[in-house]
């Protein structure tokens, strides 16, 4: 009988060991992914977001104040202006949308921790937030119209880009007639390719590039997920399905 209790002593120990052991490790794991998250290069940024962001055995609070941090540092501090070859978004822009994602993706189980810090927030990192709270599968009929304003009033044209698509996961009838009035959004950028077509164009550089409408381009397939047929004559977009209005 005393074997018994000193064996299961130790297993005891062993146990409590092993799990301070995996405690220390997954401690360690997490520091070294918000580390990235700080210091990394802008796809190590992304990715050390995206990792946080699905991190179990975590406070929702810790995932979510490295995200918020970083978001706010991007937006007060630029990474960079360029445009990685065939995209129509800034390194900057990129990082910005993936923390919206990861901050919606971290605080879905507990939406009133990010509505606590939209309470204080001021400008961009405000209405990213709404966006962070537009992507959670609980809606509140506030947020959903504070997003449908940033759709249709926000100067920042990637921003109305990101709520267009954020209103296409709605899957709502209710929002033809805005994201009809999307396909004519005149925000515009330039992308740069290696692909030479009749709608590009060479730039004073030498590169070539052609011509992106994001609002419109998130407006068409936000339509096409209700089932709304749009046409694409170069860079304008037309309804073709009949709906009531």
């Amino acid at each position: 009988m005393k074997n018994w209790w000193y064996i299961r002593g130790i297993l005891l120990l062993f146990t409590i060991a092993c799990m301070g052991t995996i405690a220390h490790g997954f401690k360690d794991e997490a520091g070294k992914i918000i580390n990235n998250l700080k210091v990394g290069n802008w796809i190590e940024k992304i990715e050390a977001a995206k990792k946080l962001s699905m991190m179990t055995g975590i406070k929702v609070e810790k995932k979510l104040q490295p995200l918020f941090h970083a978001l706010d540092e991007e937006i007060r501090i630029k990474t960079s202006d360029q445009k990685p070859s065939g995209s129509y978004k800034t390194i900057s822009v990129h990082l910005k949308d993936q923390y919206v994602f990861a901050i919606a993706n971290a605080g879905d189980e507990n939406p009133a921790f990010i509505i606590s810090q939209l309470n204080k927030a001021k400008g961009e990192f405000k209405d990213r937030l709404i966006l962070s709270l537009g992507l959670l599968k609980s809606q509140n009929v506030n947020i959903k119209h504070r997003i449908i304003q940033l759709a249709q009033k926000s100067q920042d044209g990637y921003i109305r880009a990101l709520a267009m698509r954020i209103l296409g996961e709605w899957e709502d009838v209710a929002l033809i007639p805005l994201l009809t009035n999307g396909l004519k959004d005149n925000f515009k950028v330039n992308v740069k390719t290696d692909l030479v077509t009749p709608n590009t164009y060479k730039g004073k550089d030498g590169y070539y590039y052609f011509e992106h409408y994001p609002v419109r381009n998130e407006a068409a397939s936000a339509l096409k997920k209700l089932g709304i047929n749009v046409k694409r004559t170069g860079n304008d977009f037309e309804i073709q399905t009949p709906y009531r209005k």
